[in-house]
């Protein structure tokens, strides 16, 4: 409940901001660092230190489930381009999860290749302005 109160509260404000101001404050990690505190609060402060190691990866995964939703977008427009990418994410971050990647370094370079590799494929996507407001035309 919290967490998603957190996250409605940066949702609002993004929304007074200007589209790239907007994105860069929704992409903080204040839900990670929300998750993570509640994990230690509920768990142990070990379990907390063991969620963050997959952290990078995951982080990492959502660049790529960014590019799928840009990629897929203008084909099968925005419901259908969450939903395929909501599920990219998940099938990768479980593969991730369930091999036991658990060296933060090791981690920390998966999420350096996958930062650099979802770069280069959206740099070569064109640039351009969105056609509507969030919602109003799909929903």
């Amino acid at each position: 409940m919290i967490g998603g109160a957190v996250v409605s509260a940066f949702i609002a404000v993004g929304e007074r901001l200007d589209a790239k101001k907007a994105g860069l404050f929704i992409g903080l990690p204040i839900t990670s660092a929300v998750g993570l505190f509640f994990i230690g609060l509920t768990q142990s402060p070990q379990a907390a230190a063991d969620a963050a190691t997959i952290m990078p990866i995951t982080l990492g995964v959502g660049l790529l489930f960014l590019f799928v939703f840009v990629k897929l977008h203008p084909k099968i427009h925005t419901v259908k381009s969450i939903l395929i990418a909501t599920a990219s994410f998940c099938l990768i971050s479980a593969a991730f999860v369930y091999s036991g990647f658990t060296n933060i370094f090791i981690n920390g370079a998966i999420y350096l290749a996958i930062t650099t590799i979802s770069y280069f494929l959206v740099k070569k996507i064109p640039e351009k302005k969105a056609s509507f407001r969030a919602g109003k035309r799909e929903l």
